[in-house]
Order: C-alpha cells, then structure tokens, then sequence
C-alpha cells in the first residue's frame, strides 16, 4: 500500500506543474489619455489581470469581494507610470 501511494504521488508530480509568470503583481494597460477617468478605469483592468494571474482562473472576477474591491482599484495601486505602446507610438501604456 505504501509503495503503491508513493507511486501516485511520484506520478502525480510528473502530471502536476506550476507554469512561471513573469510580473506577477503588475499589469500593463493600454490608456485613452493621462486623466484620471483613464487612470481609474486601468486600475480596474490591471487589478484584474493581476487577480486572474495569481488565482489561476478568470472565475475570480465572479467573486462578490472581488466586485466590490474593483471601482476602488486605483487604492490598491501602489505604483503606476505612462509609456508608448512600441507597436503603435500612437498608443499610451499604463505601468501598474
């Protein structure tokens, strides 16, 4: 029985893996403008890329605390800057 269990955990290991995800904590967002309508509405797009990053699963954003926190997304950003898009120079990036 023993050998058995450890066999499945070993198998289990092999089946199970944990994919790396670079910034894990930041998002980047595209944005219309600098104001601050553009700057909330990031803040919610990047708050929740951030959540479906490190749950795993886009049924995060169904959750009813998740709902809540997501139109005062910009008081959980701690940092946040502009850069051009080097695809389209037209487009601004915001860093969150």
């Amino acid at each position: 029985m023993k050998v058995a269990t450890a066999s499945l955990l070993a198998v289990l290991a092999f089946a199970l893996r944990a994919e790396m995800v670079d910034d894990l904590y930041s998002a980047k967002v595209s944005v219309s403008d600098r104001s601050a309508t553009a700057l909330s509405s990031a803040s919610r797009e990047a708050l929740s890329e951030v959540l479906v990053k490190v749950s795993g699963s886009v049924e995060i954003l169904a959750n009813p605390v998740v709902i809540d926190a997501l139109p005062k997304a910009r008081q959980q950003v701690q940092q946040y800057g502009y850069s051009r898009d080097p695809l389209n120079n037209n487009d601004l990036l915001g860093n969150e």
